[in-house]
């Protein structure tokens, strides 16, 4: 501990120390003209005392723990770990095993170590000299910064002394000798550090090569050497960050605890997933309160779940040190990222699938890509590029589902194909979309349309007919309406509905959650008051001027609401989606009406004024779509698979997903019935009356455990859709819907997968860089853990606490004042003083 004396006198300390000096100048004139000086010391030493006091006197202290504490290694225990990397030279095995304590290389000259060490000096030499050149002249700290600066340098010297010595043993050149002769030199003479690291550059490119060369020799021609190359070759990952673990264990003199990331450490590694920022998190907590010194990491790097959690682990103040348990890797990969397709349809559907294909090292290259449900398979070739999103189409779905896999095939020289493939469950119910199609005669869009829904197994078309001269209002029941799921009207002749059928059609789409087509039609019907007096409520446009056509040629273009729509993607990438919409015949009429409402979208536009072709939004608990142009037949014409694919897909999109079970008003379904752990899937739920009561859901396990109430959130404001997000550990569930005494439950079942575990197992060392920089520590490689050591000695260092301790202000000076002062005053009689 150094310490030193500092000042801090307020404004009054000059009166009062020429106050006290008064006083005590008095005090001497009576003893002396008394005779009896005695007591005047006393007198003298407690005014000098209250002077000093004055100038406020602090002693400053900087104190250095060199105690050791417990140390904690996580070892990362996912499935990525269980990889084997080989791309490593022999000589780079051989250092590995050497770090690990498999095999002694400490009778071998090796200036690659001898060059490391004097890296190491190099570096406490420039720490040293900035140091003292931050401490104040004349403070005793100063001293101790002086004394770490010649230790320093002696280090330097003797590491360019061994190094010297080693490089002329393995026959470096001439000039690479006298470079590290000038390095020696300029340490002896004190030269600054960034001068003699330039020097020492000079002769690295040789030194690194001859290391090199006298390792690869002796990992082939020394036997122990092959035995402990051949030994650590055939390690996976976690093999490596335990044989690393427990290294660390022998070389820390303090305890050390090791443990996998979320529990005890096993044999092998078997997670299916590595949250490595939560359990960093948690490591960190523990290590606070245990006040263990730092926190280590042996991992890839490969994290599963969201990073920003690294700032609550850096929160807590204990440094991370990182140890990359696996080299960084430039061989190809190919791997499947990510899988789509509708989580749920009907019975006899067919499905479209994209899959995302990433590369890394393979661009340019053709693969198969693969999607099978274990019996029947689809392959097509692709090209890879930076990020691949293909569409394959699956012909049919039947009951109960299907499981699809994505895989696409390995290039040459890829280490591992675990991510080369992915699933997802396609869920198919026993039911059929049932669609109500009123419409008047003519109409070649009606007609299509008509074409398209009902040549389809999966959907039961009902059409009503009207004629023209049909003056009578037809009385629909509510039966009609709340049997669909999804309602057409086009070319409706003027009151032909009666008001009982419109109030039956506006319920089921508000209330029950119908979707609703409204097509322009080939006629004026749109214009009629009377329609548009019932229909307002419902359109996605707002009220304006009475809608009229507009007879010019239109070229229509998805909208930055359409470009994600699957049934208006016409190629699997978004500008040759583009170009394909260029390529249809332009549509000659449209019909002009007020803009989208708040919250609805245009989700097909007029490219040059962008003015609605098709646009949709939410009605209460239902969706309305309104098609303003009655030529998407002249795009039939250019191309009827095409034309029948935008309405069905226009169907599927406004008809809700099948649900899995409905029952007294009341549905649920969830839409992934293979959910991960892990992962926040959810359920869909649908109540025909949210004014019946709140509608609640809880989750029962398998072994009677209770998860709930789970939270339900409306898809709109008094809505009748809700969503319930889900996460949940492995095993089966039931999920229950409840609204008053009303119920309905589905069955899910969750599983422990390992796809978003292996999906890249690319080590990952920009993760260990970040976490250790975040939070004071430093980022290493099993080659380098032997610095370990030498690094937490230097933590301990930089771990000083300064304080102080006011003289001025204790009890004792203060004490010492009146005990001077109070024996003088005891004193004074004997000098015949009052």
């Amino acid at each position: 501990m150094n310490a030193w004396l500092t000042w801090e006198p307020s404004a009054l300390a000059a009166w009062a120390t020429a106050a006290l000096l008064i006083a005590g100048a008095l005090a001497a004139r009576q003893y002396l003209r008394a005779g009896a000086p005695q007591p005047l010391f006393l007198r003298l030493a407690g005014l000098g005392l209250l002077a000093v006091m004055a100038w406020q006197p602090s002693l400053r202290f900087v104190e250095r723990s060199d105690a050791r504490r417990p140390l904690r290694i996580l070892v990362d225990d996912s499935l990525s770990m269980n990889l084997v990397d080989t791309k490593r030279s022999p000589g780079e095995w051989l250092r590995l095993a050497t770090s690990l304590g498999r095999f002694d290389t400490s009778a071998q000259v090796s200036p690659l170590r001898d060059l490391e060490k004097l890296q190491v000096a190099l570096t406490d030499l420039r720490h040293a000299n900035e140091a003292l050149a931050a401490a104040r002249q004349g403070d005793p700290i100063a001293s101790a910064e002086r004394e770490r600066l010649a230790n320093a340098t002696g280090e330097a010297a003797r590491a360019a002394t061994a190094l010297r010595s080693s490089a002329e043993s393995v026959g470096c050149a001439p000039q690479t000798l006298a470079s590290l002769d000038h390095v020696a030199q300029a340490i002896a003479e004190l030269t600054d550090v960034g001068t003699i690291e330039s020097l020492l550059s000079e002769a690295v490119p040789e030194l690194r090569q001859q290391a090199r060369v006298d390792d690869d020799e002796t990992a082939i021609d020394n036997a122990a050497a092959a035995e402990a190359v051949q030994l650590t070759r055939g390690m996976t990952r976690f093999d490596l960050a335990t044989a690393a673990a427990k290294r660390l264990r022998t070389m820390h003199p303090a305890d050390v605890k090791i443990s996998g990331l979320t529990g005890p450490l096993p044999t092998e590694a078997t997670a299916a997933a590595s949250p490595l920022s939560a359990a960093l998190r948690d490591a960190c907590v523990r290590a606070a309160a245990e006040k263990f010194e730092a926190v280590v990491l042996i991992s890839d790097g490969r994290a599963t779940e969201t990073r920003s959690l690294l700032a609550s682990a850096a929160a807590v103040g204990v440094p991370v040190y990182t140890v990359a348990a696996a080299p960084e890797d430039r061989s190809p990969d190919v791997r499947v990222t990510r899988i789509e397709a509708r989580p749920a349809v009907s019975e006899g559907q067919s499905v479209v699938v994209r899959v995302r294909v990433s590369q890394r090292n393979a661009a340019g290259q053709k693969v198969g890509l693969t999607l099978t449900d274990g019996h029947d398979s689809i392959t097509r070739p692709v090209t890879l590029a930076n990020d691949n999103t293909f569409e394959l189409t699956w012909p049919t779905v039947a009951a109960p589902g299907v499981r699809l896999t994505a895989r696409v095939d390995g290039v040459n020289g890829e280490l591992q194909t675990e991510n080369n493939s992915q699933s997802t469950f396609v869920t198919a119910f026993r039911r059929k979309q049932r669609v109500l199609l009123i419409a008047g005669p003519g109409g070649r869009d009606v007609g299509d349309l008509a074409a398209a829904l009902g040549g389809v197994p999966w959907i039961d078309l009902k059409r009503p007919r009207f004629q023209k001269e049909d003056r009578k209002p037809i009385d629909l029941p509510d039966a009609e309406f709340a049997g669909a799921n999804l309602i057409v009207l086009a070319d409706l002749p003027p009151a032909i509905l009666s008001d009982a059928a419109w109030a039956s059609l506006t319920r089921a789409v508000r209330d029950r959650g119908c979707s609703l087509l409204v097509m322009a039609g080939s006629g004026d019907w749109l214009a009629d008051p009377d329609v548009a007096r019932r229909l307002a409520p419902l359109l996605p446009t707002t009220p304006g001027p009475r809608p009229s056509w507009a007879v010019q040629p239109v070229w229509t273009v998805p909208s930055r609401f359409g470009t994600d729509a699957p049934f208006l993607r016409l190629d699997e990438s978004a500008d040759a989606s583009f170009r394909a919409w260029l390529g249809r015949p332009k549509l000659g009429r449209l019909l002009a009406v007020g803009p989208p409402a708040v919250g609805a979208r245009a989700l097909l536009v007029d490219r040059s004024t962008q003015s609605p072709v098709l646009v949709d939004a939410a009605a209460g608990g239902g969706r309305v779509a309104l098609v303003l142009t009655d030529e998407i037949w002249r795009w039939t014409e250019a191309d009827e698979e095409a034309a029948k694919r935008f309405w069905l897909g226009l169907a599927d999109t406004l008809d809700d997903l099948p649900y899995a079970a409905e029952r007294d008003g009341l549905a649920i379904t969830v839409d992934r019935v293979d959910a991960t752990a892990g992962r926040t899937l959810f359920a869909r739920a649908h109540a025909a009356n949210p004014a019946a009561g709140a509608v609640t859901c809880t989750v029962t396990g398998g072994g009677g455990a209770t998860f709930g109430p789970i939270p339900v959130r409306g898809f709109l404001p008094a809505g009748s859709r809700f969503i319930v997000p889900l996460n949940l550990p492995a095993g089966q569930f039931d999920v229950v819907l409840h609204q008053g005494a009303r119920s309905v439950q589905t069955t899910l079942t969750v599983t422990a997968d390992a796809q978003q575990e292996l999906a890249d197992t690319t080590p990952d060392a920009g993760f260990l860089r970040r976490a250790a920089d975040a939070t004071g520590g430093a980022s290493l490689t099993l080659e380098e853990i032997g610095r370990l050591p030498e690094l937490l000695v230097r933590q301990r260092e930089r771990e000083e606490r300064v304080g102080s301790y006011a003289i001025w202000s204790s009890p004792y000076a203060f004490a010492l004042v009146i005990a001077c002062l109070g024996l003088e005053w005891a004193l004074r009689p004997r000098a015949r003083l009052a």
